[in-house]
């Protein structure tokens, strides 16, 4: 199997976000089982997204549409699109940064829910009744 780097920048942001000690981003358990309602999923929806559907531009200027769940103050994300042929190695990094954040928020909110309902129960659940039910949202038939 070849090496993910991938997987390495999201769990390496993973472990930053959980070490940070600045006022306001103690990104911990506790602070993370207050985000109810899929808005970590929601954040890390708006950070992978590319820019071309993160935002649109009216007559009036920019607007932004994507449905970013927190206060302007804590949207990171890159504000301009990568230049033709993506091959400039700033905003390539900038890019590669902001899907180890969407990573790494994904995986908060698999803890998150995971310590909601108990790991071990989860776990018990076979996967091909997860995958029915994710296919044609059969709630009632176990």
């Amino acid at each position: 199997m070849s090496h993910s780097w991938g997987a390495e920048e999201i769990a390496r942001e993973r472990r930053r976000q959980m070490a940070l000690q600045a006022p306001g981003e103690a990104w911990t358990a506790e602070h993370d089982d207050e985000h109810t309602g899929g808005t970590m999923a929601a954040a890390a929806a708006c950070y992978a997204a590319p820019y071309a559907i993160a935002c649109i531009r009216l007559p009036d200027g920019l607007r932004e549409c994507d449905g970013w769940p927190w206060d302007a103050e804590w949207d990171k994300r890159m504000r301009r699109p990568l230049p033709r042929g993506g091959d400039d190695p700033v905003f390539i990094t900038i890019r590669i940064r902001e899907l180890a954040k969407a990573g790494a928020l994904i995986a908060a909110e698999i803890d998150r829910l995971y310590r909601l309902h108990g790991c071990g129960d989860l776990m018990r659940v076979p996967l091909d009744v997860v995958e029915r039910v994710g296919r044609i949202g059969d709630w009632g038939e176990r």
